[in-house]
């Protein structure tokens, strides 16, 4: 379990640093240098990948996937690929064109979206619920770190040494870190079990899948908790540019925000994954968005507060989104079957990103007519709705069958 936790974080880290990068870097520095929010909101496309992997999340089902014919060979190769995609990064440095860097972000999402999913269809085969309430808040650590050198250091390090350097030595970073997944194991399984995977993936079987997890118990519940979670999300688009314009150098809101708030984020998540693993996702989720509803409040009334309070909240609203990731990924695991364990995890948190996509295109877009303070306050709003879909679905635990149900309060099977 420990080999596999050191193992789930580092692979998370892959994650972390180049969409941290894309995510706070990448805007505060546009901001700086005069974009539009709007333009800033484009960023937010990072997540396009992440809402279409559903496409070919079903691909991993197979345990045998070829061409690398196991999950462990796939989650050894995926970070190889993430560090040659961020290495283009040092062809751009800080004052190129936006769109260059936008369309790099967009492949390196689909790499990070692809190791998600064989990451997360590894871990619904090998763990138990309350094994995974570990790895999830194990996941969301190595994303955290990841935050804080995608976040702050790179910025910091391309300030002191030239961009290609810095460029360079991440991505030689991100492809170390695929060394864990070196020491894994192969199952015995993968190798003596290949599968064809392209049959998998006809039309008519693809269909099928999917449908079969829309008719599934409590997805139209779980469906609609995931569309106001991603309203309340959108706002997070534009915490880097509230920060610039309230006197911020685009360093300084990488390490706030990639370092501080990255840092408030560990012992959120392992909080988050003890409480999970004692009440439910659904419980824990519910405390969680009456939090980010009062964060969201508060930043809503950011323009007649000081610039030290605006980061203290943007700090405390960075703790909150990791430790929702812990309870949104043991939601989504706990729901997979696990004999479509790539499917259902992929089409789940493909429609999360896809209304975080939506979410920061239209705060980017609202953000320049309407500024900051509605579009906080239509986030705090969405928090609140979702916190109170939560506890009105949250069930007791004598109304559900001990032989179908899990401590995510929906149906697994």
């Amino acid at each position: 379990m420990l080999r596999h936790l050191f193992t789930v974080g580092l692979l998370n880290l892959v994650q972390g640093m180049p969409a941290y990068f894309f995510t706070v870097a990448m805007p505060a520095l546009m901001r700086d240098g005069g974009a539009s929010l709007a333009t800033v909101g484009l960023a937010y496309v990072i997540w396009l990948p992440w809402a279409l992997k559903w496409l070919w999340a079903p691909y991993f089902d197979a345990a045998a996937a070829p061409p690398f014919r196991s999950r462990i060979a796939w989650l050894r190769t995926l970070p190889i690929a993430m560090a040659a995609v961020f290495l283009a990064v040092a062809a751009f440095p800080p004052g190129s064109p936006h769109w260059p860097l936008i369309v790099i972000s967009l492949v390196s999402a689909a790499v990070g979206a692809t190791l998600q999913v064989v990451l997360a269809a590894w871990l619904i085969e090998a763990l138990d619920e309350k094994q995974r309430a570990l790895a999830n808040a194990g996941q969301v650590a190595g994303i955290t770190l990841g935050g804080i050198i995608g976040g702050g250091l790179i910025l910091t390090l391309g300030a002191h040494l030239p961009w290609a350097v810095a460029i360079v030595v991440v991505s030689l970073l991100i492809a170390a870190l695929s060394l864990p997944a070196w020491l894994e194991p192969v199952p015995r399984i993968s190798q003596e079990r290949p599968v064809a995977a392209g049959r998998r993936l006809g039309m008519r079987a693809l269909l099928a899948s999917w449908s079969g997890l829309f008719r599934r118990p409590g997805f139209a519940r779980l469906g609609l908790l995931i569309l106001l979670a991603g309203g309340a999300a959108g706002a997070d688009a534009l915490l880097p540019a509230i920060m610039i314009d309230r006197g911020f150098s685009a360093a300084e809101v990488g390490w706030i925000i990639g370092t501080l708030g990255m840092a408030c984020i560990l012992p959120a998540s392992a909080a988050t994954g003890w409480l999970v693993r004692r009440f439910g996702s659904l419980a824990v989720l519910a405390g969680l968005y009456m939090a980010k509803a009062a964060a969201m409040a508060a930043l809503a009334m950011s323009l007649a507060l000081p610039a030290a309070v605006v980061a203290g909240l943007v700090v405390v609203d960075c703790a909150i989104s990791g430790a929702l990731m812990v309870a949104m990924y043991q939601l989504y695991m706990g729901y997979a079957a696990p004999e479509r364990a790539a499917t259902d995890y992929g089409l789940l948190t493909s429609l999360e990103a896809a209304l975080r996509l939506a979410g920061g295109l239209l705060s980017g877009q609202g953000g320049d007519m309407l500024g900051y303070g509605a579009i906080f306050s239509a986030s705090a709003l969405f928090a609140l709705a979702a916190a109170g879909s939560a506890l009105l679905w949250a069930p007791s635990p004598s109304a559900q069958p001990k032989s179908t149900a899990g401590p995510t309060g929906f149906e697994a099977s």
